[in-house]
């Protein structure tokens, strides 16, 4: 039931370019997000900060391997980032939250030189700090798989499975809760109440 979004998840995840001793910083703790800060800690992050307003969410980024781990509820994610980099800001950032505001301080919590992967799909216009991307010398990366071609799509999903089946990213853990197809109101209740909430899957 979790192909596609396992799929597109590890392709933004391998993509992002992660370097051995980077410092990464992940907006946004749902179910991509998980995969990819997960994805960032294998392949050598140094340290990897996971920002989000759920509590929920945050306990479960930091039992799967974040180091550190930031409620945007209640304080600034760009200082934590700073603070955790002396200052210089964050080598990798992921933008997998989907708001305007998680754009923009992901933007701020970047290094000068930075790479800035983009994972969510905001289909609202929104105003960003343009000038900052440009100023900085930011690498922007478009890490949406199911955007690329449909060949590219052939050759990538293997790729991405395979660290998967490999068991170096977890997915089960990331399914949260499970119902019962003829439980699906309270399936949904439940999605809308519970911040622990990550993937829940309906069983025939």
């Amino acid at each position: 039931s979790l192909g596609e979004p396992v799929g597109c998840a590890m392709f933004a995840g391998m993509e992002a370019q992660v370097k051995l001793g980077d410092v990464v910083a992940v907006f946004g703790a749902g179910f991509a997000g998980q995969v990819i800060a997960q994805c960032a800690k294998a392949a050598g992050a140094y340290r990897v900060a996971v920002v989000d307003v759920c509590a929920g969410k945050l306990r479960l980024a930091k039992e799967l391997g974040a180091d550190v781990v930031v409620n945007a509820a209640e304080e600034d994610p760009v200082a934590a980032v700073k603070d955790l980099t002396g200052g210089r800001g964050a080598d990798v950032v992921v933008e997998a939250a989907g708001s305007e505001e998680a754009i923009n301080q992901a933007t701020q919590a970047l290094a000068h030189g930075g790479k800035f992967v983009f994972y969510s799909w905001v289909t609202q216009p929104v105003r960003l700090d343009i000038s900052r991307w440009h100023d900085d010398g930011f690498t922007f990366i478009n890490a949406c798989l199911v955007h690329h071609t449909r060949e590219e799509r052939f050759v990538w999903a293997p790729r991405a499975l395979r660290p998967v089946a490999q068991g170096l990213v977890k997915i089960r853990p990331l399914i949260t809760h499970e119902f019962k197809l003829s439980e699906i109101k309270d399936a949904f209740a439940l999605v809308d109440k519970d911040d622990t909430a990550v993937k829940v899957v309906l069983r025939p």
